[in-house]
């Protein structure tokens, strides 16, 4: 069976405490977001974007290696979603580069996705950047 347990903050500098700590809260976990976002982005270019093909994609200009990007969106309250991608289409196809590699290659001898296993690889360490982060921005003084 649940206990319902009640708090009633009286003094009002506690109350005044409380309510500036709250309206932290999502500025921090914005925060929290864009730092496991970069993380995840600088995984992306080191473990992925750089090395020995068919393995991984081989360095042959920079331009998708400059290209990862992210960022972060606040959908709604208490929900931030942080992205991480590439805007960078084929110069002779135009079709979705990223795409392209991510599901099929199949001119290049199959697939060598680099944002998906970025992420899975790493999600523990994202998971420990973003709470370290939140910790961080939320014990500073109020």
């Amino acid at each position: 069976m649940p206990v319902k347990l009640s708090v009633k903050v009286e003094n009002k500098a506690s109350i005044k405490d409380i309510k500036k700590f709250a309206k932290r809260i999502p500025t921090a976990l914005e925060r929290a977001t864009e730092r496991g976002a970069l993380f995840v982005a600088g995984r992306v270019q080191k473990d992925y974007l750089q090395g020995p093909s068919p393995v991984r994609l081989a360095k042959k200009s920079t331009r998708l290696f400059m290209s990862i990007t992210q960022f972060v969106e606040r959908e709604r309250k208490g929900v931030v979603r942080g992205f991480i991608g590439t805007n960078v289409v084929s110069q002779k196809g135009g079709f979705n580069y990223p795409f392209y590699w991510e599901t099929s290659g199949a001119a290049h001898g199959g697939p060598r996705p680099f944002l998906v296993p970025a992420i899975i690889q790493n999600r523990r360490k994202i998971d420990k950047i973003i709470v370290k982060s939140m910790k961080k921005d939320l014990s500073k003084k109020l």
